[in-house]
């Protein structure tokens, strides 16, 4: 896995072993950042559901701030790999996402990457967000799910929506 652009462009990052962890193919996060690559230079990120971190770290690379969270400790402690790696510092926690969207309350992001375990209907952290305000006016929740399932998301339009094989990407913003 590498990041595809900005300072960090063509560095590879350290990936997980077994199949815990689904990392965001560099194509698929290649075709997400050229959709959003406007939104990033100079915004605040929170990569909910971290996993290897890739979507933060590349929205770091192309000049934002990010916040990563998983719950999985091994998944943070390879995110933390591939920060110090990168020579970069950044907020990772390790707690659920509920626990991690109570803490950042009183806080806001320009874009929020949500790419949750497929089995998890992120409609309900959809929600925790939209309550919690976590999202800035004009922000953007990039969510990765699987292909298979379409969701209705209270509060939110669907910008965008793509495919990818058997991932689908929803690009929402808030009515």
């Amino acid at each position: 896995m590498r990041i595809i652009a900005g300072k960090y462009r063509g560095r590879k990052l350290n990936t997980p072993n077994g199949q815990d962890v689904r990392p965001t193919s560099d194509r698929v996060r290649e075709n997400i950042f050229n959709i959003i690559q406007w939104r990033i230079a100079g915004s605040a990120v929170l990569d909910l559901f971290a996993g290897t971190g890739a979507m933060g770290i590349e929205a770091i690379s192309r000049g934002a701030t990010a916040v990563f969270n998983d719950k999985d400790m091994s998944s943070v402690a390879l995110i933390k790999d591939n920060l110090i790696y990168l020579n970069e510092k950044a907020e990772v926690f390790n707690l659920d996402y509920a626990a991690a969207l109570s803490r950042l309350k009183g806080r806001q992001f320009d874009t929020i990457f949500l790419d949750p375990p497929y089995a998890l209907d992120a409609t309900n952290v959809i929600n925790i967000i939209n309550e919690n305000k976590l999202l800035k006016k004009n922000g953007l929740i990039v969510y990765e799910h699987s292909a298979e399932k379409q969701y209705e998301y209270t509060g939110f339009t669907v910008a965008d929506s793509r495919k990818y094989g058997t991932v689908a990407v929803d690009f929402l913003e808030e009515k």
